[in-house]
């Protein structure tokens, strides 16, 4: 809400998300935390294809967890994603039963079922492969503005309230991404000039966030593969039709 995550406004996002696409926000709403940890102001997807049947519930594990790499992920689908989390939890994807239940193969006749299914294993695989050097991600989500907090000096965005994630869905098998530093973004600061120039340039509260996060691990919980992840910095930008104007720029420390 990685993949637009549904953003905060409408998330899952993940197109390539306003937010991750096919994504959606959980989160436990919590008053604004009594400090903003490490936030400072820098100088200045296509939804997955889900398939009826679900995948297995017994997937086969591999020898070890996956390493965490140096490349990024730039606004993946959600088949990326969920691909990248068993990676990193270190179990093997079903891909075969996969490649089962594309439309191709399942309309195939019995001469051309078997090349439909070589074909669409191979697809698979090359998106599984194209998660192998994975360290971080760029996600863009949708989010709204809050009032303006005059007392701590800027706006907060839903899309890092504390406790955030984001989750999505793919191929009936449901996971999530979950921001452990969340709080730490929680709040954009500007002084009050600079945000009644932002929300002036932005003409709406709607804006998206697009944000750079460096993963972790990945664990199978009971709802499902979770991935650990914590935000680097993230840039506002105007939802404006045709004027998406960055309006500011965050670091974290």
């Amino acid at each position: 809400m990685l993949p637009t995550l549904p953003g905060p406004a409408a998330l899952a996002a993940l197109t390539t998300l306003a937010l991750l696409a096919g994504c959606g926000k959980s989160a436990s709403p919590a008053a604004p935390p009594a400090a903003v940890y490490g936030a400072a102001p820098a100088a200045s997807p296509v939804p997955a294809p889900t398939a009826s049947a679900a995948s297995s519930s017994d997937p086969s594990p591999s020898s070890a967890p996956g390493a965490v790499g140096t490349g990024t992920l730039d606004y993946p689908d959600n088949l990326q994603l969920l691909l990248l989390a068993y990676r990193l939890a270190g179990q093997t994807p079903p891909l075969d039963a996969w490649a089962a239940q594309a439309p191709t193969v399942r309309t195939a006749d019995e001469f051309s079922r078997a090349a439909a299914l070589k074909a669409e294993l191979e697809r698979l695989e090359a998106i599984a492969a194209s998660t192998a050097d994975a360290g971080f991600l760029k996600l863009k989500t949708d989010c709204n503005l809050s009032e303006y907090d005059a007392g701590r000096g800027g706006y907060y965005l839903p899309a890092f309230e504390p406790g955030v994630s984001y989750s999505f869905e793919a191929y009936g098998e449901k996971f999530a991404l979950q921001l452990g530093n969340s709080a730490d973004a929680y709040l954009w600061p500007l002084t009050p000039d600079a945000a009644r120039e932002a929300l002036r340039r932005a003409g709406m509260r709607a804006v998206d966030v697009d944000m750079r996060i460096a993963i972790g691990r990945a664990t199978r919980r009971a709802s499902g593969l979770l991935i650990e992840g914590r935000v680097l910095d993230y840039r506002v930008i105007s939802r404006q039709y045709g004027n998406p104007a960055q309006l500011g720029a965050v670091v974290l420390r």
